[in-house]
């Protein structure tokens, strides 16, 4: 065997160790977060008579990741982003401004009156325009966001979705943010959102 052909193996070799270590740290990750959701919204069932809503929960199976479940194509554009028509220019603009700086952009669509300052109203533009996910992520986990990003997750439909499905959506509508108090900041509002979407099942 020739050392190029030798070299290529090898690098090949890494390249699927490489992938697969990436695989694993994306299903612990995910894991980690539908613990965590799971742990707030069994907190809030555990008063409940009917054992339905404990059972979509305590018996749900991680779906996608690992083992042979069938994966999901998930569409963010039919969860997070309703049909709309063509931006106009400021509207735009300011979509562009707020990928640059959040603060920045928010205040300009409220200076041009696309939006009005309310948690409500900033999260519905946030909920039905093409934000840029890493500066929407960023954004709602703030804690002066506080009351936004409650109701940015109150906008989202849980109707009809297991608990993994669920999470799994609403992960796919931001970047979620590293740091672990933030990323509690969505989960305690996920679970809220699902608990009230599924008491009544």
């Amino acid at each position: 065997m020739s050392s190029t052909h030798r070299s290529m193996v090898h690098t090949s070799g890494n390249d699927v160790v490489s992938n697969k270590k990436r695989a694993l740290k994306r299903t612990n990750s995910f894991n980690s977060l539908r613990s965590s959701a799971k742990e707030i919204c069994l907190g809030r069932l555990k008063d409940m008579k009917k054992p339905s809503a404990k059972s979509l929960l305590e018996n749900s199976n991680l779906i996608g990741i690992g083992g042979s479940s069938p994966k999901l194509t998930i569409s963010q554009s039919s969860f997070c982003l309703p049909s709309l028509p063509e931006l106009d220019p400021e509207l735009t603009e300011g979509i562009q401004i707020f990928k640059e700086n959040h603060r920045k952009g928010i205040e300009y669509l409220i200076e041009k009156g696309k939006i009005e300052n309310t948690p409500q109203s900033i999260a519905g533009i946030l909920h039905e325009e093409n934000f840029d996910k890493d500066s929407l992520g960023a954004y709602l986990s703030e804690e002066s966001s506080a009351e936004i990003l409650k109701a940015y997750v109150n906008s989202l439909d849980f109707a009809d979705m297991d608990f993994d499905l669920a999470l799994r959506k609403f992960l796919t509508c931001f970047k979620l943010p590293g740091e672990a108090q933030k990323i509690d900041r969505f989960m305690k509002n996920f679970a809220s959102q699902y608990y009230e979407t599924h008491k009544g099942e």
